[in-house]
């Protein structure tokens, strides 16, 4: 696995249809400038200082490739996230591929960085809130899966709801976007998240990740709130910005 460079130092563009969360396909930098706690994260969760150290350090990019197929059980449709995490560098890190299917199953997955962990994805929609102008707000309609309670516990569903940043300060949080099939006259079931859950036994840390998109310095990025918490209940609050490089995976 040799280095990764992005073909002729092209910087992040988006042409085309703009991407949605039913349709994330393409090849996203993480922008670490806008992103925030990525080490204290990866320090939480037993990760090596070399390995940290190369990806502090590193340019990522992130392959997303989204589809759909039939469910052999159930002959319903179900969506897939194959992910594949690229680095400048192969120290420690290399390629990392991750791929899931959004029906909440529970799945072992396996990577040289993270360990054996067992993972569950979903897609999630909205709940209403607040005034706003039209009277019609939303924040991502979940509970807390990670075990952690009382004002702790409050503070990282708000967070992961996008109401406050990593930090604890109000924030805009998510985008909510009408998606096909969804009643944008109404607040419930307006806008459309991915949810995700990690657990990995061999270092007691489970992360929940919320997905979605969110106004970065005026840019439209995809982000992903992070909550992982240790076997102690200790717990840090992070988030990954990526922007869009091109639409082909």
């Amino acid at each position: 696995m040799g280095n990764y460079e992005v073909p002729g130092g092209k910087t992040p563009q988006a042409p085309g249809p703009a991407p949605s969360m039913q349709d994330l396909s393409g090849v996203w930098v993480l922008e670490k400038h806008l992103s925030s706690n990525i080490p204290l994260i990866l320090k939480l969760q037993k990760i090596p200082w070399l390995v940290r150290k190369a990806i502090d350090s590193s340019a990522i990019h992130l392959h997303i490739t989204q589809y759909t197929s039939t469910d052999p059980k159930t002959n319903e449709p179900r969506v897939h996230l194959d992910l594949v995490q690229r680095s400048s560098v192969n120290i420690g890190i290399g390629v990392i591929e991750d791929n899931r299917i959004l029906d909440w199953e529970e799945r072992p997955h396996e990577d040289y960085v993270f360990g054996s962990v067992v993972t569950r994805s979903r897609y999630v929609t909205g709940a209403g809130f607040g005034g706003g102008e039209d009277g019609r707000r939303a924040r991502p309609h979940i509970r807390l899966n990670v075990d952690v309670s009382g004002e702790d516990g409050e503070r990282i569903l708000r967070f992961l709801r996008g109401e406050i940043d990593a930090a604890g300060a109000d924030c805009d949080g998510f985008l909510v976007e009408p998606w096909p099939g969804c009643d944008s006259e109404n607040a419930e079931g307006k806008g459309l998240w991915v949810q995700t859950l990690e657990r990995s036994e061999k270092s007691a840390w489970t992360a929940e990740t919320i997905w979605g998109f969110e106004m970065m310095h005026g840019e439209r990025c995809l982000t992903s709130r992070v909550a992982a918490v240790d076997g102690k209940g200790s717990y840090q609050l992070g988030k990954c910005v990526f922007q869009l490089l091109n639409r082909e995976c």
